[in-house]
């Protein structure tokens, strides 16, 4: 869980990175993510646009944009059962989405895979994002 609250590093973001070599028979990379926020709706269209970035690149160059997904940008649906620390009590998300990559690119390279959320406009109405399931798709 990378989140604008519940343990953010600082000033309301976080980010989590892993970095790896890409195996030379590497063709893609799939993982699966859902947005939880307690700002769609209520603040839609407002400066309180919360984002998540999901982002993969060598270590010193510019990072390919992989996700992004936004409180005024992103369709939400409520979801039942999750209260976050502070704001109010009434939760959305993306639902489960799987997200698909072409990463031969970088084969047998070393990559960054970076995963941010950070909050615009308060720091009262959280958003974070949950991240499962990568694997690395090996051609023969």
């Amino acid at each position: 869980i990378v989140s604008t609250g519940l343990g953010a590093i600082s000033e309301s973001k976080s980010a989590a990175s892993q970095r790896f070599v890409v195996p030379d028979k590497a063709v893609g990379l799939t993982f699966w993510y859902d947005v939880i926020s307690e700002e769609p709706r209520e603040w839609l269209g407002k400066e309180f646009d919360d984002t998540v970035e999901i982002l993969i690149g060598e270590p010193d160059g510019d990072p390919t944009l992989t996700v992004t997904e936004t409180v005024n940008g992103s369709d939400w649906q409520p979801i039942e059962g999750i209260d976050f620390p502070g704001g109010d009590d009434t939760t959305y998300h993306t639902g489960w989405k799987n997200r698909a990559f072409i990463i031969a690119p970088f084969r047998g390279k070393t990559v960054v895979l970076g995963i941010r959320c950070w909050d615009a406009g308060d720091s009262a109405y959280d958003t974070a994002v949950i991240v499962d399931k990568f694997e690395l798709v090996v051609g023969k």
